[in-house]
């Protein structure tokens, strides 16, 4: 509809530089000179007075379908084109009584359809009429008329021509295909790009309806809102359209059930009438408004919530106000004329064309760029960094470090790659191959997988009896002294170079030994023989494996390992074989060799190669004499505790576990799950907390979190299921906040540790960053797993039964459901309910709901009505409500 001013105008759908402005008696078509960048006229058609509304045709950009006040619908051109239907040009469409026309509007697909809005007559009329304009009444049609009328081009196909009649789909008369919205008043109508049989319509100040021309019998959906002036569906998403009443401004989002609330609303400054709304056709989430006697145009950027398919999710919004000059020698000044209408370029961005309230040809309209916001930003290193648009300006200093990889771009590629979502057995083993491939992974990230393959598979393979699946040394340890007392198993291993060394053995030092990587010390010692074995083929672990050796008793190993890595290269490895001629010399402690040892430290740059010095230099029957070993930063966490569990005795083994779980806590290292373990309790929460503080990385520490257990309702061990066995429709994050909530928070108030919250936190952060990214199905596989399976403690002993191999698991309730459409119950637990005494299948009728005994919704393909039992074809005996039912868990 034409603006208050009785002026607007349009760019012509396929030419980027011609635009066509209609004013009350003529259409004007302008053209931009590529040279001055001035538009000038270059085509002018009168029209008959009192025009309300236009449209250009999307294909015949030449072809405009103009609205009158008296209800005539005339196709017109402000110029002949060589492309367009001759026979179409002074085409009129009118009705036997006079009623205004408000709004036109051609179907961006079928585009032989003209949807046109009227005002109410009689309670009999129509306010939606959709005409074919290319058919014509049959008494005049003849055989010469016909192919002139209907050239087979374009899209259209011939027509089999009788005298005085026509066959096909353009054979109707010059009458509404499509008659909508009966006693109503049609005040805009908007077409659905992708949906082209779909049509919006305000209607009488009290309803905007959703109409679909497969079934004209009814309308699809209704809003009960006064907003229906100025419809426009949004171009990148079609189940959003705006819509304005006096200076309230509003945007609908189809999906919500309660579809009456708007998911954006804003009034004008001021409260200014508006006279126009438009999506931005190139650029998302852009809506831009116009109010009356105004000299700006405001600019709304939406900014969408993660979950905007909730009930009530609310949109957010940046304004700016678009300044336009109607002078043309000084197109910098903003001038004072006010705008009467304006319109985005369809395919180039911030172009815009805007026409004034004046008739003064040099101040009638202006082409003209809307400048970006310009963002800039200072780096930590000292860079400046600027954007505008899609563009980006970087200034660095050369001497400055290139800067580190942006960690929402490493989690983004992660997530991508199925990071954390395979689900089952090989959940653990997939991290770690994606890890070993990333460059942006350090040591102990890769490291914390490993360790979690590692007691996955002892929970499995052992006799696990611990509160968790993931137990941190600490845990270990306690287990073992509150069941066994303080009494301790010690022995010495035999070794000719260390003659009487003592170590302790037992059970849980085994467990403690295996995750950490090493080996049991019981038997022949075949474990260590092979971890080392494996640290050997690396290449670049050969001190590692001679230290572990060492540690591990066999002084003779640790030798051969230094003598044939010195051989293969003899400039990198010459301090190998002087350690290992150092090693061979070792005669104990009493002798000289401590004093040679001392010299030969500060020329020693690898840890571990210190460490062994260390450890032949201390080695002593006080257990405090390791100390200095144990206080050695530059040796893994997980080797110094290794070693502690195997020369240390109960209790100063745990107050060492108790100080390097403080600090490892405090620093948030990963590593230090080793000692916490991965359950709801404050030294686990707390340090994955620390962890993501100081490196943002909220992904590692949701996903440990759900695969540790610590976020299944009702469980202490992780959620371990099979994707094809369990739903991946997401759930709400409320839903999660509530289930996980309550079960995490009453185990932590039962042992009186602190509050899981910051844990909760975590994880809906990551599933909030999913949602943003519209990554659906991994977040549904992460819900899966929170809300799945249980593990059992225990259930996967050695000596349990096959069946009891497999975790036990509890299904899931369905959370998509079938719903009646006229009360909104679920169907499929009515359907289930069995009534007392019944002996025989349900006779109840299918076709109405239990609740409402209303008729229940058909098939799209066979038209039965859901709930309808299918013929026993294919072995199928299901009927379609059961089948709907098992659609919503798979």
């Amino acid at each position: 509809m034409l603006s208050a001013y009785g002026r607007d105008v349009r760019w012509m759908p396929k030419n980027g530089d011609k635009f066509l402005v209609v004013s009350p008696d003529c259409l004007q078509l302008f053209a931009t000179d590529a040279e001055s960048g001035r538009p000038t006229v270059i085509a002018q058609h009168q029209i008959g007075p009192f025009l309300r509304c236009f449209d250009i045709h999307p294909i015949f950009e030449y072809l405009v379908a103009c609205g009158y006040a008296s209800g005539r619908v005339v196709l017109t051109s402000p110029c002949r084109d060589a492309s367009e239907p001759a026979t179409l040009a002074g085409r009129e469409f009118s009705r036997s009584h006079s009623r205004q026309c408000q709004g036109l509007a051609w179907n961006p697909q079928q585009q032989y359809w003209l949807a046109g809005g009227f005002e109410k007559y009689n309670r009999t009329d129509y306010a939606v009429l959709i005409y074919d304009v290319w058919s014509r009444p049959a008494s005049v049609m003849t055989a010469a008329t016909v192919d002139a009328a209907w050239p087979d081009r374009h899209g259209l196909h011939k027509l089999s021509w009788v005298e005085g009649t026509t066959t096909g789909p353009q054979s109707v008369a010059a009458r509404p295909l499509y008659e909508l919205a009966q006693n109503e008043t049609a005040y805009s109508l908007a077409w659905f790009t992708q949906q082209h049989r779909t049509l919006v319509a305000g209607l009488s100040h009290r309803y905007v309806r959703l109409f679909d021309l497969r079934d004209t019998s009814k309308y699809q959906q209704s809003l009960t809102t006064k907003s229906v002036y100025g419809l426009s569906v949004d171009p990148f998403n079609e189940h959003r359209f705006c819509c304005y009443v006096e200076n309230t401004l509003e945007v609908y989002d189809l999906r919500l059930r309660n579809n009456n609330k708007p998911v954006f609303s804003v009034n004008t400054p001021n409260s200014a009438p508006i006279v126009k709304a438009q999506w931005d056709p190139v650029r998302h989430n852009v809506l831009t408004c116009l109010t009356k006697d105004s000299t700006i145009i405001q600019q709304y950027h939406l900014i969408q919530p993660a979950n905007a398919a909730a009930e009530n999710a609310e949109y957010t919004h940046m304004d700016r106000h678009v300044g336009v000059s109607f002078n043309a020698k000084k197109s910098h000044v903003q001038g004072r004329r006010t705008v009467a209408s304006f319109e985005w370029h369809p395919f180039v961005e911030n172009r815009l064309v805007a026409v004034s309230t004046f008739d003064d040809p040099d101040h009638l309209v202006v082409d003209t760029t809307v400048c970006e916001h310009v963002s800039v930003d200072w780096s930590p290193t000292g860079g400046l960094a600027a954007s505008l648009g899609h563009n980006m300006m970087a200034f660095t200093d050369p001497k400055w470090p290139a800067s580190e990889v942006d960690l929402s771009v490493v989690m983004h590629r992660r997530a991508t790659n199925n990071y954390g979502q395979v689900a089952g057995a090989n959940a653990f083993t997939s991290c770690v191959t994606l890890l070993e491939k990333d460059d942006a992974a350090d040591d102990s990230l890769k490291w914390l997988w490993r360790w979690m393959e590692r007691l996955s598979n002892l929970s499995r393979n052992d006799d696990w009896h611990y509160e968790c699946r993931f137990p941190g040394v600490c845990s270990m340890m306690r287990a073992r002294l509150s069941q066994n007392g303080t009494r301790l198993e010690h022995k010495q291993l035999p070794d000719q170079g260390l003659p009487s060394t003592r170590v302790y053995i037992a059970m849980e030092r085994d467990r403690i030994l295996r995750a950490c990587g090493w080996g049991s010390l019981t038997g022949d010692r075949a474990e260590i023989d092979v971890v080392i074995d494996k640290l050997i083929e690396k290449g670049t672990s050969h001190p590692r494996a001679a230290a572990i050796a060492l540690f591990c008793l066999r002084l003779k190993k640790a030798i051969e390992i230094l003598t044939k890595a010195s051989d293969a290269d003899d400039e990198k490895h010459t301090h190998l074989r002087l350690v290992a001629m150092s090693l061979a010399g070792y005669q104990g402690t009493a002798a000289m060799w401590p004093e040679l040892c001392a010299k030969l430290l500060p020329t020693l740059t690898d840890p571990y190669l210190r460490a062994m010095f260390v450890f032949l230099s201390c080695r002593k029957d006080a257990d405090t004499q390791f100390e200095p070993l144990l206080q050695m930063s530059g040796l893994a966490l997980q080797d110094r505790i290794a070693f502690a569990s195997v020369h240390l005795a109960d209790h100063p083994l745990i107050e060492f576990l108790d100080q390097t779980a403080a600090a490892v806590v405090q620093d948030g290292d990963l590593c230090g799950l080793l000692l916490t373990g991965i359950k709801p309790t404050e030294d686990c929460i707390r340090l994955l907390q620390n962890y993501v503080d100081r490196t943002g990385d909220v992904q590692t520490a949701a996903l440990v979190l759900i695969h540790g257990g610590c976020m299944a309702p009702g469980s202490t061990a992780p959620a371990m299921l099979t994707v094809a066995e369990h739903p991946l429709t997401p759930s709400s994050t409320p839903a999660l906040r509530n289930t996980s909530r309550s079960a995490s928070s009453a185990r932590l108030a039962e042992e009186g540790t602190g509050d899981a919250t910051p844990g909760l936190n975590m994880v809906e952060a990551y599933l909030s960053l999913l949602n943003s990214w519209r990554m659906w199905h991994q977040r549904a596989v992460l819900e899966s797993l929170v809300q799945g399976r249980t593990w059992t403690p225990g259930a996967q002993s050695a000596d349990s039964t096959s069946s009891a191999t497999t975790p036990t698991h509890h299904r899931i309730p369905s959370q998509v459901f079938l719903a009646c459409t006229f009360c909104g119950k679920n169907v499929i637990i009515g359907r289930k309910v069995a009534r007392p005494g019944q002996v025989g299948p349900d006779r109840a009728r299918t076709n109405a709901c239990c609740s409402c005994r209303k008729p229940l919704p058909r098939c799209a393909l066979c038209r039965r009505h859901m709930g309808t039992h299918l013929p026993p074809e294919s072995g199928k005996h299901l009927s379609t409500l059961q089948l709907i039912e098992i659609g919503s868990v798979r």
